[in-house]
């Protein structure tokens, strides 16, 4: 059973993992534009230390995207990319080192290496905590907002292709959520939509979205997994 948690208690909890594990791994999953990346954002910033890795960066090829592999819940991610260039050198003990692939070219991005010194590492992005990808995180966070923020959200971020994120992107993660109880096994639930532990609604969270649209390739006419293709 989770519990909700607030921004200073989890800055607290995991300092405390810190100290104890010197290195820590958490899982920052959960609802699109709920806050996940804003978030990592803060915790980024609260501890100097820390690398963040998104999701978006393992999409899975448009070669491999066979029609068995997208009836799975979360079957356009490549786990197993994820699995070999990220989890396993964490689970090792090592220092990561992984290639971004590009939706839009279907290009793989030069290689990214991470800080050998960081004490925290935060996968971010839904589907971070995928059945597939093996159980390297120290704590699970589960980012959620009420819906009608979500909605708002989703309009600022994708204009015009808002409709057809919903239709397809969203009943995607629902069924993620339901076929993998991703919220029921976090640790920890997150509410993003609060002003005061979420995205306030300043200029800064906005520009945050603005940004986040730049690395997406779902905006109307641009989307590189639509089923129809």
């Amino acid at each position: 059973m989770n519990m909700e948690i607030g921004f200073s208690q989890l800055c607290d909890e995991i300092s405390g993992m810190i100290r104890d594990l010197k290195r820590v791994v958490i899982a920052i999953d959960g609802m699109a534009c709920a806050g996940k990346t804003h978030l990592a954002q803060r915790l980024a910033a609260h501890f100097p230390h820390t690398v963040v890795i998104g999701m978006d960066s393992f999409y899975l090829p448009r070669a491999q995207r066979t029609e068995e592999r997208m009836a799975q819940p979360g079957g356009h991610m490549d786990t197993v990319r994820f699995a070999e260039q990220v989890a396993m050198p964490l689970w090792k003990a090592d220092t990561p080192t992984y290639t971004a692939f590009d939706c839009r070219t279907q290009t793989m991005g030069q290689p990214i290496a991470c800080d050998p010194a960081a004490e925290l590492y935060i996968v971010e992005g839904t589907y971070a905590t995928h059945p597939e990808i093996p159980d390297i995180y120290d704590l699970r966070i589960f980012v959620e907002c009420d819906p009608a923020v979500r909605d708002e959200r989703l309009v600022q971020r994708e204009g015009e292709g808002a409709e057809a994120f919903a239709r397809q992107w969203i009943v995607r993660e629902q069924t993620y959520f339901a076929a993998y109880m991703t919220k029921e096994l976090a640790d920890f639930c997150f509410d993003g939509g609060r002003p005061d532990e979420g995205e306030a609604p300043t200029d800064d969270t906005q520009a945050d979205f603005e940004n986040l649209s730049q690395l997406l390739p779902y905006r109307k006419g641009e989307n590189e997994y639509d089923d129809k293709t």
